[in-house]
């Protein structure tokens, strides 16, 4: 089903976007409300065009051309994916090709998102067999005062508690049950907080597609600019934790 995205207004000054063609570009927003509340949708060049431009005389080639424009661009790339209901696998479930949004969670912040694919392959580990662990608990990992630090340094005040809360159980959940690399999620944490919003999953991808451009809608996007920021505060967080220095505003 297709849902209501944001526009911003950057988005028609954007350089990378002014390199498409104004076909591209109303497709790439088609493409918004199409995929998941993740930013991963079915890669079908005939859905795309019938949704796009259900009035026009588009051809799968131009819708082709335009998609492979957008991932030369970095706006998109390719992975594959299985399909998931109430974020469990769905039984029997056949391995497709997916694109992604790149900088998804930069854009996108959808109350209570719901996941149609799970992405597997290279960008993420196969999530079919996960080894649970909790690795959380082993190793003293503390996401929501992660979360808390970052994003008092980024905006000034203190994030609520619900959000704090939030990040912390989406953090150990990637950890603990899924087997993310803490330190990835430690980045998917600070850049979350970084962009003003608690929807972890979705920052974990971004900082996992290593999204780059410097305008925010390809490669180079603003998440590159903050990296060293993000660990940098993370490892402020942790010397303040033993005592070494002191918190933000004391």
């Amino acid at each position: 089903m297709a849902r209501a995205r944001l526009v911003k207004p950057e988005f028609f000054s954007s350089p990378v976007v002014g390199e498409l063609t104004y076909r591209a570009r109303l497709l790439f927003q088609s493409i918004w409300t199409e995929a998941d509340d993740y930013g991963v949708i079915k890669e079908s060049i005939p859905l795309f065009r019938t949704k796009a431009f259900p009035f026009d005389a588009e051809t799968d080639e131009h819708i082709a051309a335009d998609v492979a424009h957008m991932i030369d661009l970095g706006l998109l790339y390719r992975a594959q994916a299985v399909p998931v209901k109430k974020d469990v696998v769905i039984a029997d479930a056949t391995i497709v090709d997916v694109l992604v949004v790149t900088s998804w969670a930069e854009h996108q912040s959808p109350p209570k998102p719901t996941r149609k694919w799970r992405l597997v392959g290279d960008m993420l580990d196969d999530v079919l067999a996960p080894q649970p662990t909790e690795v959380t608990q082993q190793k003293g990992l503390n996401f929501g005062g992660i979360y808390a630090t970052a994003w008092k340094e980024a905006h000034g005040d203190a994030p609520t508690q619900a959000s704090i809360k939030r990040v912390a159980g989406a953090a150990k959940k990637l950890v603990d049950k899924e087997g993310r690399d803490p330190a990835v999620v430690e980045q998917a944490v600070v850049a979350a907080a970084l962009s003003g919003h608690a929807n972890v999953d979705s920052a974990y991808l971004m900082v996992v597609s290593k999204a780059t451009r410097k305008d925010g809608y390809g490669r180079g996007s603003a998440l590159e600019r903050k990296r060293a920021t993000q660990m940098s505060t993370v490892e402020k967080y942790r010397r303040m934790e033993q005592g070494e220095t002191k918190e933000v505003g004391s």
